[in-house]
């Protein structure tokens, strides 16, 4: 008959056996596990530099842009700035030349006003002179009969 300590050393040795099984079994799937979390990690690490090399594409893209981009919009103030001022000398300039044009405009009047005043009034000393040529004439005239009738007396 086996004796009690052989017993008891085979239980202990299945139970250690069974216990080392079971560690091996937890310790398998903890490497599956840490070899999944590993793959995992590179991945998230190889998806990272993929990030931060697009990242720095971006940015290059962007300082490239901007160093295209700023100077356009410099230039583009500058000249929205020159049209501003164009803009404000031609206004200038237009109501220089409507001030100038309203004040000739007034002085044409002003002139056609005195000329119709001298026109009247030249209108009234040929009135005037006709009028007294007219009497000069009747006279002459009459003058001429008186004469024209003192010689036919004679």
């Amino acid at each position: 008959m086996l004796s009690d300590d052989y017993i008891s050393v085979t239980d202990q040795l299945r139970a250690t056996k069974a216990a080392l099984v079971a560690e091996q079994r937890k310790s398998s799937a903890l490497e599956r596990h840490r070899d999944e979390l590993a793959m995992e990690a590179r991945e998230a690490a190889t998806a990272r530099r993929e990030a931060e090399a697009r990242a720095a594409c971006a940015l290059d893209e962007i300082a490239a842009d901007d160093e295209s981009l700023v100077p356009r919009v410099h230039r583009s103030a500058v000249e929205a700035a020159d049209l501003q001022m164009r803009l404000a000398e031609t206004q200038r300039d237009g109501a220089q030349r409507a001030t100038a044009a309203a004040s000739r405009a007034h002085e044409a009047e002003a002139g056609l006003a005195r000329a119709n005043e001298r026109a009247a009034a030249h209108e009234g000393a040929v009135d005037d002179l006709k009028k007294r040529l007219r009497q000069s004439l009747s006279r002459t005239r009459e003058l001429q009969a008186s004469i024209d009738e003192a010689n036919d007396l004679r």
